[in-house]
C-alpha cells in the first residue's frame, strides 16, 4: 500500500479533475455515509466555501480517492464563522492570529489499514499548517473527533461549549468549534506524525511545500 499511496495538495483551477473526484468522494462519505446535510450537485457535495481562493488535499490509492480536506485562510470567509458567528466576533477578532479552517476533513473507513491512512491524512494537514505558518487549524467536528484528536497526542483548544446540528435522518449531531494551536503541540507527537508522511509521496500544486513532487 505504501508505494500506492500519493497525496495531491491543489485548487479547483489547478486540477479540475481532482477537485470534481473530491466532491464525489465528499458527497459519498458526508452525505451518503455519515448522513449530513448538505448540497449536492451532479453527483458532488459542494458549498459556498468551495472558491479558487480554496485548497484541497486528497490522498489517493491506486488511482482512487481515499481522503482528503479542504483548507480556508482564516481572513477569508469561513464556515466556522457562518455557524458560530460570535467566534468570529469574540475570538478570531479578537487575537492577531494566522489561523487556517480546516472543513470537510474524511477518511474511507472501509479499506484496509484505515488507521494508518487516517494519520496519514492528520500528518498531512499538520504539516501544511505548519509550513504556511498559520498559528492554528480551525474547524467544528463532533465529540467523538475531538476525543480521537485528544487520544493521538494533539492539543486542542475548544472556542466554546458544544452545540447541537441536524442531521438528514432528524439525529442530532453534538458539535464543537475549536483549534489545534500549531505552537503549542508535543515535539514527540509531531514526529510521529511526521514518521507518516514516509508513507505517501506528496505533489503540491500550490507551491508551498516547496516542489511539484516531493519525496516525504
Amino acid at each position: 500500500m505504501t508505494q500506492e499511496l500519493q497525496a495531491h495538495f491543489f485548487t479547483m483551477e489547478t486540477s479540475p479533475g481532482l477537485y470534481r473526484e473530491f466532491g464525489r468522494f465528499r458527497q459519498h462519505y458526508f452525505v451518503e455515509y455519515l448522513d449530513w446535510m448538505l448540497t449536492t450537485i451532479d453527483g458532488m457535495e459542494v458549498d459556498e466555501f468551495d472558491q479558487p481562493t480554496s485548497r484541497y488535499c486528497v490522498l489517493r490509492e491506486r488511482g482512487r480517492t481515499i481522503g482528503g480536506f479542504r483548507m480556508i485562510d482564516g481572513s477569508l470567509p469561513t464556515l466556522t464563522a457562518k455557524i458560530c458567528p460570535s467566534i468570529n466576533e469574540t475570538y478570531l477578532q479578537a487575537h492577531d492570529l494566522s489561523l487556517m479552517e480546516i472543513t470537510r476533513f474524511g477518511a474511507d473507513r472501509r479499506i484496509a489499514q484505515a488507521r494508518t491512512v487516517s494519520q496519514i491524512i492528520y500528518a498531512l494537514m499538520l504539516q501544511y499548517g505548519y509550513l504556511t505558518e498559520a498559528n492554528g487549524l480551525v474547524a467544528i467536528v463532533d465529540l467523538l473527533h475531538e476525543r480521537l484528536l485528544k487520544r493521538m497526542g494533539l492539543v486542542i483548544e475548544r472556542f466554546g461549549d458544544a452545540f447541537t446540528l441536524p442531521s438528514a435522518s432528524g439525529a442530532k449531531l453534538d458539535v464543537v468549534a475549536g483549534q489545534i494551536p500549531l505552537t503549542r503541540q508535543k515535539h514527540d507527537v509531531m514526529e510521529a506524525f511526521n514518521a507518516a508522511l514516509n508513507l505517501v509521496e506528496i505533489y503540491d500544486d500550490t507551491n508551498v511545500l516547496g516542489s511539484k513532487r516531493l519525496s516525504a
